[in-house]
């Protein structure tokens, strides 16, 4: 009898432990069914050593052999990019969209680039790098705008405007403080020499000048002015 009752409390105890054992296991795959799987932050597509695609939590590359990235897709500030890379990593190209609008920017390693924006204004931006001469062109409301920079110092420029209140071609040199402009308004159209950066300016008085322009009504008239602020006017009667 007594051998009878070991025996069955030698079972009831493994019997127990088996049920404890069970119980860690239910309770385990319990908690771990209610933790999220982490997923990777980085995840590569193809060889890590070789070519391959990158993709993480700041944005999607393709990467060449030798690691350099060749192209992009990011976040930049909060505002969707996509990058080209030449040979040697360095940006080359890129397409921006932001809330204000979106940005155009193709740069080449000598240094010229092409900008071109559209957000509260168009503006293009053509650069040759190094100082070497550019050109602006901007676009707003009731004013459109070009301008061409010989780039390094001591060079001529030309700026082109038409605006609601007239248009005008503007040419000039740093090394000679004198203005040539063709110039258009509701009043006149004519040509101005002085030493000023507009037609509108070289009005003013005490610069010296020379006008030479056309009334509405077609009557010519040039004006000679000094900077002392003396003039004179020829102002034919019309036939």
């Amino acid at each position: 009898m007594e051998q009878r009752i070991a025996e069955l409390e030698r079972k009831l105890r493994t019997t127990s432990a088996i049920t404890w054992v069970l119980a860690f296991l239910l309770v385990g795959v319990a908690v771990l069914t209610q933790i999220p799987i982490r997923t990777p932050q980085v995840i590569f597509v193809g060889d890590q050593n070789g070519a391959h695609t990158r993709i993480g939590p700041e944005g999607l590359y393709l990467v060449a052999a030798d690691g350099r990235p060749r192209a992009s897709v990011d976040l930049v500030e909060g505002s969707p990019r996509v990058a080209l890379f030449d040979a040697k990593g360095t940006e080359g190209g890129s397409l921006r969209l932001t809330d204000e609008g979106v940005s155009l920017n193709l740069k080449s390693a000598p240094g010229a680039q092409v900008f071109l924006n559209a957000d509260n204004q168009a503006t293009l931006l053509v650069d040759s790098g190094g100082g070497r001469g550019k050109l602006v062109v901007e676009a707003t409301a009731g004013r459109t705008q070009m301008a061409l920079d010989g780039g390094s110092q001591g060079t001529a420029t030309v700026k082109i405007m038409a605006a609601a209140t007239g248009a005008s071609i503007v040419a000039n040199h740093p090394s000679v403080p004198v203005t040539a402009a063709l110039f258009t308004t509701a009043d006149a159209s004519g040509l101005a020499l002085g030493r000023a950066d507009s037609p509108g300016k070289l009005t003013a008085e005490r610069t010296a000048a020379a006008l030479f322009s056309v009334d509405a009504d077609g009557n010519p008239a040039m004006q000679l002015r000094k900077a002392d602020g003396t003039s004179r006017i020829i102002a034919p009667q019309a036939q």
